[in-house]
């Protein structure tokens, strides 16, 4: 989104992003205007791989999702949307400004011929995939009431299904590239752009470095934003991994809760961009979110999944058929012996380095310049179907 931020910014168009508090640090610094929504997206996933709680989190944030947005988006001129956002479709609609929607996975979209987002198989039956889809649509009723209200309160029609509404009240973005995680042909109307990607800058801090240039490439180990009750426990376990296979390892600090013991052949890093340090690593083990699967995959590296929910099954599935690592782990049965395993793997069989090298040149990364022009089009259209909606600011101020 922030790339997507910058891409309008550089067609002279004015950009606010909506996003929960825990990315706020991350927007501003890329000198985009931020505005807060409900509370830190790290709590939907906070020590659980069900997604039917994590479903009930965001639906419990619906209030203040409209809330932080109905002021902001009152007069805007376009409106994207993207992951457990609900409030933003109705009001959209309810302001009678176009509504775009973005997955950054292929698996979000409903189709019949890939893996059903959240079950952990590679081919399921058809009927699994319908099955599902009807539980998501028989729960909505339910899990949508404080939702459903609002539109009612805005006299807004009601609402069956959740993946259309949030999917096909407008217009859909595919921000995906093709080779990585191609679109199936039965989604029905959607633009694939590419990936959205932001140039990386800055650099890695010295004791980084340091480390980088003091043996052999490293491995990194990290799982993004899922999180663990057992923090240290999962530090100790990465370290056990390390020492069995005999490399080097980086992983994210916040995976350590109080003191450890310092190791010459292990390092806690702070958040880093990924853009700048995968290209220093020799293989990236991670949890298989799109973001991380990309930017793996931009270094030109292999990857190993620990796939704890949602996507990342698909992702670890797309990173074994692309030939960039073996068949995904899963983060129920995660072991040392099971990680060490993977990084032997990962660091020894030579091609999936070859594999990775080969595919980093063919990937897309100019999604959000695209997704811009379409955005832009459609803004054009609406303004010449009917006369401009009444605009409470004062002349002259710039429409978001």
């Amino acid at each position: 989104m922030v790339a997507l931020a910058h891409a309008l910014h550089r067609r002279g168009h004015s950009v606010l992003l909506a996003a929960p508090p825990d990315f706020r640090s991350l927007v501003e610094e890329a000198g985009v205007p931020y505005h807060p929504v409900a509370q830190a997206f790290s709590t939907f996933f906070d020590r659980t791989r069900n997604e039917l709680r994590v479903f009930f989190e965001a639906f419990k944030a619906t209030p203040s999702q409209f809330e932080a947005l109905e002021t902001v988006m009152a007069d805007a001129d376009a409106v994207v949307g993207g992951m457990l956002q609900f409030a933003a479709p109705t009001l959209a609609e309810f302001y009678e400004i176009p509504y775009f929607y973005a997955v950054f996975s292929p698996c979000y979209l409903r189709s019949l011929h890939q893996p059903a987002l959240s079950i952990p198989l590679r081919q399921p039956p058809q009927i699994l995939h319908r099955m599902l889809w009807g539980v998501q649509d028989g729960l909505f009723p339910l899990l949508g009431k404080v939702l459903l209200r609002e539109r009612q309160r805005r006299r807004l029609g009601p609402v069956s299904s959740l993946y259309d509404y949030l999917a096909r009240t407008g217009q859909l973005f595919a921000a995906v590239d093709s080779t990585l995680t191609p679109v199936p042909p039965d989604v029905g109307p959607v633009h694939v752009t590419g990936l959205w990607r932001r140039a990386a800058t800055g650099h890695l801090p010295d004791q980084v470095e340091e480390f980088l240039n003091a043996g052999a490439a490293p491995v990194y180990i990290g799982f993004g934003s899922m999180g663990s009750s057992g923090h240290n426990r999962l530090a100790s376990l990465v370290k056990a991994a390390a020492d069995q296979a005999g490399v080097r390892v980086l992983y994210p600090a916040s995976l350590l809760k109080g003191s450890s013991a310092p190791s010459p052949a292990t390092l806690p890093v702070p958040d880093l961009l990924h853009d700048l340090l995968f290209p220093r690593v020799s293989a990236v083990v991670h949890h298989g979110g799109a973001g991380t699967f990309a930017s793996a995959a931009l270094a030109g590296r292999p990857q190993g999944i620990v796939a704890h929910l949602g996507d990342q099954y698909y992702h670890g599935y797309r990173v074994e058929a692309l030939g960039l690592g073996p068949a995904p782990l899963h983060a129920r049965f995660l072991s040392h012996s099971r990680l060490s395993r993977v990084i032997v793997q990962l660091t020894s069989v030579a091609n999936y380095a070859s594999c990775a090298r080969a595919l980093a040149s063919r990937i897309t990364t100019d999604g959000a310049e695209y997704a811009a022009m379409i955005i832009e089009s459609a803004v054009a259209a609406a303004a010449q179907q009917g006369a401009p909606r009444d605009d409470p600011r004062p002349a002259g101020s710039a429409r978001p």
